[in-house]
């Protein structure tokens, strides 16, 4: 089972979606390969995001990737 989408989707595809590459230290994945259940630097991540009024982020990790 996956995600639902969200109910806006067809508007969001005809119009300009902002976001954000979250690539400073504070929000990179250093353990991106391991499920380790710590999502604080999501969590501040997605708070960023809210106050910036954007809709989407990127994570990367220490690779930039």
């Amino acid at each position: 089972m996956g995600r639902f989408l969200p109910e806006d989707l067809e508007q969001s595809q005809q119009r300009e979606i902002k976001g954000w590459i979250a690539n400073t230290s504070s929000y990179k994945r250093s353990l991106a390969n391991l499920k380790t259940g710590n999502y604080l630097r999501t969590f501040l991540a997605l708070q960023k995001i809210d106050k910036l009024c954007l809709k989407e982020i990127i994570l990367v990790n220490h690779q930039e990737n």
